[in-house]
């Protein structure tokens, strides 16, 4: 074994990961796995095939200006709307979300079913290890799930990007 850090490497890389995403996926599982509990909750749910992942920040990155450009309830709406006339193959929506608000509107203004864990802490609060666990392991849940959607959408976000990742 060798032991590397990794923090220079990000530091000049922030950005960049590549498109070769059938490579990007391979590596990740050379060196990494879903641990056992995740990867047993998320067959529960079967295929996802037919659902389009949705993930929405609300919080934080209604703010961070820097990193992201802030789309509204009724933007994001809009552009499920869209892909469900153009693709009526997806019939229900997996939804990850830290803003709750976003789950009811959803409810309110759509017909297709929604499959939501429920809602989650903001992952910036300071909690105990217990909680930080139990929400580390429901973003891992969250992203394997939007891996095993048929398409996902997404809002600026590190945690629907790898979902790319486990499944190119």
């Amino acid at each position: 074994k060798k032991v590397k850090n990794l923090v220079a490497f990000r530091e000049h890389h922030r950005h960049a990961l590549g498109n070769d995403w059938h490579s990007l996926s391979a590596l990740w599982k050379t060196y990494f796995r879903i641990p056992r509990r995740i990867a047993d909750r998320a067959d529960t749910f079967g295929s996802l095939s037919d659902a389009i992942g949705v993930h929405y920040r609300g919080n934080d990155k209604h703010t961070a200006l820097w990193d992201t450009n802030p789309v509204t309830h009724g933007d994001y709406l809009a552009i499920i709307q869209d892909l469900t006339a153009a693709r009526p193959e997806f019939r229900r929506i997996f939804l990850a979300t830290d803003d709750f608000d976003f789950y009811a509107f959803l409810k309110d203004n759509l017909s297709l079913e929604i499959i939501n864990l429920g809602h989650v802490g903001f992952h910036k609060v300071a909690t105990s290890r217990e909680v930080a666990a139990e929400k580390m392991d429901r973003a891992v849940l969250d992203c394997v799930l939007l891996s095993r959607c048929g398409v996902a959408l997404q809002t600026s976000s590190a945690l629907s990007s790898f979902a790319k990742i486990l499944n190119p």
